[in-house]
This record gives C-alpha cells, structure tokens and sequence, in this order.
C-alpha cells in the first residue's frame, strides 16, 4: 500500500483576514526520507493548529489557485466570515470534539451556486481534520 502526503503552499491574502502561515510542498529528497507514519504524524501536528480556527484549516488543506481552484486565492468573503464565526464559536464553547457544548445555530440567505455546499463540506473536512481523532 502506497502512502502519499501532499502539502499545499499558497499565501493567501483575503480582505480582513491575516496571512496564514503555510507549509510548502516539501522536496522531494526529504518526503523520500520520512516513513508513512511520520508523514502522517506531521500532518496531524499541523492539523492540531486549526482546532478553532476553521478558515485556517481551508486556506491550509486546498490547493488555492491550481486546478479546479485556478482563479481561485480563498474562499468568498461571506464564507470566509461564516468560518471566523464558527471558530470564534468553538474556542468560547471550549469545543473539544468529545465533550458536549451547546449546539451552533447559523444560517444564510442565499441564491442557486454561490458555494453553500462546499462550505458545508470545509466544516465537515475541518471537524473530521482536527477533532476525529479524538476519544
């Protein structure tokens, strides 16, 4: 079974919100001295730094600007606010993935394809990224 690990490095710069520091690819000599388990190990740490902050988590995990993201350097500004809250949220809540907190309620008008589901799936990936582990 092969492993693969793959980090993506863009500086994303959205209106509001600071520059998220990112890991470049790494090169190619240093992923050939890394077993499967330290790979996965280094990628959870990283992970660790987004437990409250969801916006992070999607400016770290996507390749912003290449492929289906070509044109693409973050999410929209009303996601991008939508996430901040969340992670706001999360840190007052003490929301730690296996203790109860009270329930987050939002919500957002909106129109036909304006990224509603993929928001959705960033808080999903995030929550699974950053708390799944957890017991």
């Amino acid at each position: 079974m092969k492993t693969t690990c793959k980090f993506y490095a863009k500086n994303v710069i959205l209106k509001k919100t600071p520059s998220i520091p990112r890991i470049t690819e790494m090169q190619s000599e240093q992923k050939n001295k890394l077993t499967p388990q330290q790979m996965e190990s280094q990628l959870n740490a990283e992970m660790t730094k987004y437990i409250n902050d969801p916006l992070g988590h999607v400016l770290f995990s996507y390749p912003w600007g290449e492929g289906e993201l070509a044109g693409f350097n973050g999410p929209e500004p009303w996601q991008v606010e939508f996430l901040n809250t969340i992670g706001k949220e999360t840190k007052r809540r003490k929301f730690n993935g296996k203790d109860p907190v009270d329930p987050l309620l939002m919500a957002t008008a909106s129109g036909h394809g304006i990224g509603k589901s993929a928001l959705t799936a960033w808080i999903v990936n995030w929550i699974l990224d950053t708390h799944g582990e957890l017991s």
